[in-house]
């Protein structure tokens, strides 16, 4: 079984309501579920408009407590706790997930994400983005594809262990950490930023972010 999920609160409804209906639309063969991970505030008026999009769509609420421990170090201003984005971990049942921040707009097919045998796969980030990334490289977070090796209480356990450790820019440097050995790159088609923005990649681009993310 297959989903598609996010993480949202109030603050974030506009764009997760333009993120699910841009999928749907470009999308109509997706009939699995949907899960939104709830925190922070995410108010009933919100979850019943956001609700009508999809009859699949599942409120997962969390306990926000334990990811509250794991502190950011000041780099990135940010209005809810990061570390919850690693409860899509625990969503066990699914032998796929693909995830997309509230913030991305669908603009074409991307059944490849749900179809793909890739264990873990992601866009990389543009050279010099990505705070603690920025030498090195790695991936952006914004939009992920995970196989059933990678949806356990194990590995939501181990990126707790890795954002507990250190004071962080943000959850996508731990999950950098926990899978450099063995994340599989997407094609950039998946994850055009604006900072990545030409003539041809906005020609190509199946999904994007309005504006880079360094999260």
């Amino acid at each position: 079984m297959r989903s598609l999920c996010t993480t949202l609160c109030d603050d974030y409804a506009d764009g997760a309501a333009v993120m699910i209906k841009s999928f749907l639309d470009k999308n109509p063969w997706y009939a699995d579920d949907i899960v939104i991970i709830c925190w922070g505030k995410l108010s009933e008026e919100q979850k019943l408009r956001i609700g009508l999009l999809s009859k699949k769509i599942i409120f997962h609420e969390i306990d926000e407590r334990p990811y509250s421990t794991a502190k950011t170090d000041g780099r990135r201003k940010w209005n809810y706790d990061p570390a919850t984005r690693f409860a899509m971990f625990k969503l066990l049942g699914y032998d796929r997930l693909v995830y997309l921040d509230a913030d991305v707009v669908v603009v074409g097919d991307v059944r490849e994400l749900f179809d793909t045998s890739i264990s873990f796969g992601a866009c990389r980030l543009k050279p010099g983005f990505g705070f603690e990334l920025g030498d090195q490289g790695g991936f952006n977070a914004g939009v992920l594809t995970v196989g059933s090796e990678f949806i356990s209480e194990h590995v939501h356990d181990a990126l707790m262990q890795i954002a507990l450790g250190h004071q962080w820019s943000g959850n996508q440097i731990v999950l950098n950490l926990y899978f450099a050995d063995c994340v599989e790159y997407l094609s950039p088609i998946f994850n055009v930023t604006t900072d990545h923005l030409t003539d041809e990649t906005f020609g190509t681009a199946r999904a994007g972010k309005a504006v880079a993310s360094d999260c």
